[in-house]
């Protein structure tokens, strides 16, 4: 069973049997941790994947400067012998996974911290690597913002809001979300600067509407004994249920390769470059609808002052009736495209790819060429017929695209957010196709949204994969031949350019759950 298969059927322990063969893989340590990561969390195991994506993070940081000895090794053999260190956009998702485990494990502190970190890494990548684009990661500035909500630092959530919406303009790969907006708008209003809500409120073309769960900054100040009564008898504000949808799959890596004839020397030389092949995706987004509610009876809340309650001094305890069995829908909009980020990543590297694999094409002939380099040697004429032989074998064989990559990061990731009543939920999630029908349904049940807290489920959908998928997101790669002559032979005959399905079965073999060339040039 392929990994995908076991996703998709939700066989995780099957998916985590399948990827230990990586485990003692000097080279392959990170992208095995970060796999593990990923499906620990689909399996709800979000203390395991925690620990999992720590290690990965210390293995990177320990990678960070990939040594001299497999520089040299990549140069003569492939780019794939160099340790995985993981792409840029795969370094950033590893920290947006983190926090949102701990904060469905219920602890925002340490994802507050997790925040801080990508803060750090965004700043690091935007001025250590020039096509880094920290707009397609504007998802984390959100999911930042949405962490000093939750710990009502209204200031610091608005700066994140801020940061959001500049990297959302930035980017091409997904559109400022309607959520992003309508953040912009609330925060706004509750921090009173009437000016940026009234520019937003021309950009957006968006009515802000009240929002009764946000009391005033400054409560009217009550008496000793009213204040007293209130703590007894205090009436909580909203939560809210954030969900996640991790839709699908990201694209595959794939190798394509040809030979070509170097008329210098009569040598075979093989050229292998990477491209992307998207994978199936059924969704389209999801529709998350609170099917059923038991109240929250009303308690004594100490971590709550009367400016997180709703008009303190005014409402009676007995005039109050929790509304049961309500029904609320939202559906999810996309926040970050992943498919695509990884598109841009490869796209920036190709240049640095391209570049060293002709560079060890070229390598790789003279070493031929000094192999067969004539002696005075009685039985040399043998000896470099045997090395020659050899030599060409060894260079076509080792001659591979590096097409790792992490395979359990979704194809996009998308949002909703619901403002509910205290209490326990049943919560429905109906997968959606782009035309609207209902391709599966998964229930939650117990869902417990506190007061004044944020509340967070997420759901992981994997479609099956069929044994070859043929829409690729990159274009094959137009390579550039060694001499005029291979140049004419090329021109004269395109199909020799696409490879044979068995070459792309075979690349694909050699690296089962592979990634991305994160080592270009560049970096090292």
């Amino acid at each position: 069973m392929t990994i995908e298969r076991a996703l998709a059927t939700r066989q995780y322990d099957v998916a985590l049997q399948s990827i230990e063969r990586q485990s003692n893989q000097k080279n392959q340590r990170v992208l095995y941790l970060l796999n593990k990561g990923m499906i620990l969390r689909m399996k709800r195991d979000f203390t395991g994947s925690n620990v999992a994506l720590e290690a990965a993070k210390q293995e990177m940081n320990r990678l960070y400067a990939t040594s001299i000895r497999e520089n040299a090794l990549s140069f003569v053999i492939n780019d794939s012998t160099v340790s995985y260190t993981g792409d840029e956009y795969e370094q950033v998702l590893l920290h947006f996974y983190m926090a949102l485990n701990f904060l469905e494990l219920g602890k925002p502190d340490a994802a507050r911290v997790e925040a801080l970190q990508v803060d750090v890494k965004l700043r690091e990548l935007n001025e250590n690597i020039s096509s880094f684009k920290s707009g397609e990661h504007a998802l984390l500035r959100y999911l930042t913002a949405m962490i000093y909500e939750d710990g009502s630092e209204w200031s610091d959530a608005m700066i994140a809001y801020r940061k959001a919406y500049e990297e959302y303009k930035k980017t091409t790969t997904t559109a400022v979300p309607t959520l992003l907006k309508q953040d912009l708008l609330r925060l706004t209003q509750r921090l009173g600067l009437r000016d940026e809500e009234e520019k937003y409120r021309t950009e957006f073309g968006i009515t802000p509407e009240k929002i009764p769960s946000i009391p005033p900054q400054e409560p009217p100040k009550k008496s000793a004994q009213e204040s007293n009564e209130h703590e007894q008898l205090a009436i909580p504000r909203n939560g809210e249920l954030v969900f996640f949808l991790h839709n699908g799959l990201a694209p595959i890596k794939r190798e394509k390769a040809v030979s070509l004839p170097d008329v210098s020397s009569g040598k075979i030389v093989r050229i292998a470059l990477p491209y992307y092949q998207a994978r199936l995706n059924l969704v389209h987004a999801a529709r998350i609808s609170v099917v059923e509610q038991q109240p929250m009876p009303n308690i004594l809340l100490p971590n709550l002052n009367n400016s997180d309650l709703i008009n303190p001094g005014l409402i009676k305890p007995d005039l109050v009736k929790p509304n049961t069995n309500t029904t609320n829908t939202k559906t999810t909009e996309q926040m970050e495209n992943v498919a695509a980020v990884a598109e841009h990543t490869l796209n920036a590297r190709m240049p640095a790819i391209t570049a060293r694999t002709l560079a060890r094409a070229v390598a790789k002939v003279q070493l031929q060429k000094a192999v067969t380099k004539p002696s005075n040697k009685d039985n040399d004429a043998m000896v470099r017929l045997i090395g020659g032989v050899a030599m060409q074998i060894a260079s076509i064989a080792t001659e591979r695209a590096d097409t790792r990559s992490w395979l359990t990061l979704p194809s996009n990731i998308q949002l909703a957010r619901l403002p509910l009543s205290p209490g326990s939920y049943r919560v429905k999630i109906e997968l959606l196709a782009a035309g609207g029908q209902v391709v599966d349904t998964r229930e939650y049940a117990d869902i417990i949204v506190t007061p004044a807290r944020k509340t967070y489920l997420t759901e992981h959908w994997v479609a099956v994969q069929p044994a070859i998928v043929p829409t690729t997101i990159s274009p094959p790669v137009t390579l550039v031949p060694l001499s005029q002559s291979s140049r004419q032979e090329s021109a004269a005959s395109p199909a020799s350019a696409t490879p044979a399905p068995t070459e792309l079965i075979a690349a694909q073999s050699t690296s089962a759950l592979s990634s991305n060339t994160n080592q270009a040039i560049g970096r090292k």
